[in-house]
């Protein structure tokens, strides 16, 4: 019986120790979350701010919402339109990455043929580099002219 009433003891102490374990790394998660959320909030409370407002203050909270900066947008530019393209090109480019990444660790994970090791660090390095200094090199080439140009100098 005293086995017993240790060994459910153990249990207690163990479960304690996995809620307080779970609960610090849940608050660390939401600490984290709050922490990436806050300039995207920011920006998007600050564009409700007129010109003068974010010069004049730029950390303060609008005192006051106005749309003016969205009608300027929507009558100024063709802002639906810049939209759009900007969404096919990022949907294209990350999709068709996908696909060609995708192929590419089936490879590395399936077969084993010589400098299998060198070509997955090559092929890993090219994670590494952010797509803006890649598409920088085509700049003078006008590859920038067409969305699918676009989408291949993303790549």
């Amino acid at each position: 019986m005293k086995a017993f009433l240790q060994n459910k003891e153990n249990i207690n102490v163990k479960k304690k120790k996995g809620f307080l374990s779970s609960l610090l790394v849940g608050m660390l998660l939401c600490f984290t979350i709050l922490i990436s959320l806050f300039p995207i909030v920011w920006v998007i409370l600050s564009s409700f701010k007129t010109n003068a407002a974010i010069l004049s203050d730029p950390f303060s909270l609008p005192t006051g919402f106005s749309l003016e900066p969205y009608s300027y947008i929507f009558s100024k530019y063709n802002f639906v339109q810049y939209f759009l393209n900007s969404t096919l090109v990022s949907l294209s480019a990350t999709l068709l990455a996908l696909l060609i990444y995708a192929m590419g660790a089936y490879v590395f994970a399936k077969y084993n043929f010589p400098g299998k090791n060198l070509l997955f660090i090559l092929y890993s390095i090219t994670l590494l580099v952010p797509a803006q200094s890649k598409a920088a090199a085509y700049t003078h080439l006008r590859a920038h002219e067409t969305q699918a140009n676009v989408v291949c100098r993303l790549l």
